[in-house]
């Protein structure tokens, strides 16, 4: 590529066993008992492999027509991209097809038999690549009727699934915060069961009577005593929006080291629109916009794209409930628009809607590079595999004078053609930039066998000596070149299987040897050592038996 050293590895290899999906959770189990979430996979525990090659950035991208199918042709030189504004170079545009209907799949099955067949080969099935789906199903904002329809979205989601995806199912809720219901898993009838295990307790949201700015309140002897009480409601309602956004920002965690294909589906009725103005209780003139929501939604956005993952949004809500549909016709109800003007986070004008959340759910979406999706359950579902269905991987390298957090802007030449892609991204973060949520997963991943992102570890298994015959503690010896160094010392603990699963790390200068404590291991439980210094990124590691 220009003579430049540039190479991309995306494959994450699994294992065949039925634990193949297992490591996944385990990182996700993990930070969800720090209150953040992140992945992981299962391997042998006997030794540590860490192998990544630095490359460019990844920017997925799906391509579809007018009407909402999926367009497989898409070349590299159809497409112009723009980094905060400047025209940047294009390495390579990597396709990647998902089917989504069982008889286009029956149809290249016969066609590979029927080559097998003709050249005397032994038939083999073709590849479908497959791809990690969080769905993410809201509870804080989903009435009960929405989220009856949200299941039932979920359900249909996973039982047309027919390329292989690994789903995960997830819970958003006031109560509970972002709860992992079951996966990563490929069996439909485990993540169906997921999804009826997400229930809804009962929660006041925030009513017309309640928050509508456009109604002229009517003075009555306990309107002091009525306006506080709104004024309480109404702080309470902003800090429960406070917390969707904290919950679902910590999906970053787990984007972040998943390399495979990823999208996540968000199924909520959204933040009540009435939420986003303020207002004098008694005159209708004073009506103002209240910046904190789409504040709070900004940086939600920019969490997820930070994983390097879209959101498409799904309302399962009552179409009534809003006034004003979106400026394009909805898949499914006549062609897109095709127009010039291209709709940003920072461009879209929040209506006042009364209770429905539909523009909340359109800011979030289309700030990620996504869409939204409304209407009959079964359109939904069948337009979102389309939608999602001609998938490709941008990748550029940015130069050295890219400013940290990049805006994106692709263009496509080819008319008639429109596509998603990520509107942000970030550069990955050297190790010695993250912060300790961050590191704890780098060295998880480095047990499991998994490489991070762009960052080369240089991994030295590393003898070491009981301190006694109590076996409490364990000497090791410290090479030349990390004596004297601050370095990061982690402890990672698990029972078979990942139960019990606890990480603990300490920052501190070593000399000539390192005196690292156990305290007390179990028969049933693995424990690793990983010594990492901050600048090289050498890391000395070993299994304690």
């Amino acid at each position: 590529m220009n003579g430049k050293k540039y190479s991309i590895q995306r494959t994450v290899r699994f294992s065949k066993s039925k634990n193949r999906y297992l490591g996944i959770g385990i990182i996700l189990f993990f930070l969800f008992s720090l209150g953040i979430i992140s992945f992981s996979q299962e391997q042998e525990h006997d030794r540590i492999k860490h192998e990544v090659s630095v490359t460019g950035i990844i920017i997925p991208l799906f391509a579809f027509d007018s009407k909402g199918n999926p367009v497989y042709d898409l070349q590299k030189d159809d497409l112009k991209l723009y980094i905060n504004g400047k025209k940047a170079e294009i390495n390579s545009l990597n396709p990647i097809k998902f089917q989504y209907e069982q008889e286009t799949i029956k149809k290249i099955k016969e066609e590979k038999v029927k080559e097998a067949e003709v050249t005397k080969k032994a038939p083999k099935a073709p590849g479908i690549q497959e791809r990690v789906i969080f769905l993410v199903l809201d509870t804080m904002y989903n009435s009960f009727y929405g989220l009856k329809n949200a299941k039932k979205i979920a359900k249909n989601l996973i039982e047309n699934d027919s390329f292989g995806g690994e789903f995960v199912v997830m819970q958003n809720s006031l109560f509970g915060g972002l709860k992992l219901m079951g996966g990563p898993e490929t069996n439909k009838k485990r993540l169906k069961k997921y999804v009826r295990k997400i229930s809804v307790l009962p929660d006041r949201n925030p009513t017309v009577e309640q928050f509508d700015v456009t109604v002229r309140s009517i003075p009555n002897p306990n309107a002091d005593l009525n306006l506080l009480s709104k004024r309480e409601e109404r702080k309470h309602a902003k800090e429960k929006i406070k917390f969707f956004v904290d919950f679902l920002s910590q999906l970053k965690y787990s984007l972040q080291s998943i390399e495979k294909p990823k999208i996540v589906i968000l199924v909520s009725e959204g933040l009540p629109e009435v939420l986003f103005f303020e207002n004098n209780p008694y005159l209708r003139q004073n009506v103002s916009y209240d910046p904190t929501p789409i504040l709070n939604i900004k940086k939600l956005v920019n969490e997820i794209t930070e994983g390097g993952s879209m959101i498409y949004a799904v309302y399962p809500g009552r179409n009534k409930l809003y006034k004003e549909k979106f400026n394009f016709a909805p898949l499914g109800k006549g062609e897109l628009d095709m127009g010039e003007f291209e709709e940003t986070l920072d461009s879209i004008d929040l209506p006042i809607a009364r209770t429905s959340g539909i523009e909340s759910l359109k800011a979030i979406s289309v700030g990620s590079g996504g869409r939204v999706f409304d209407g009959n359950s079964e359109r939904i579902v069948k337009e979102i595999q389309k939608a999602t269905s001609a998938y490709y991987e941008l990748a550029f390298s940015p130069g050295t004078d890219t400013a940290e957090n990049m805006r994106i802007k692709i263009k496509c030449q080819r008319k008639g053609v429109k596509i998603n892609y990520l509107a942000q991204a970030a550069k990955s973060k050297t190790y010695i930039d993250m912060d300790k949520i961050q590191k704890k997963v780098f060295a998880l991943n480095l047990v499991m066998g998994r490489k991070w992102a762009s960052i080369m570890a240089k991994m030295e298994k590393t003898a070491y000596q009981w301190q006694n015959n109590e076996k409490k503690a364990i000497q090791v010896k410290i090479p030349g070149m990390m004596k004297g160094r601050s370095v990061d010392i982690f402890l990672v603990r698990f029972e078979e299987g990942f139960k019990n699963l606890d990480i603990s790390m300490k920052n501190k200068k070593v000399s000539d040897t390192e005196i690292i404590e156990i305290k007390e291991k179990k028969d049933n439980q693995s424990i690793y050592f990983l010594i990492i210094e901050p600048q090289s990124v050498i890391c000395l590691y070993n299994m304690i038996k």
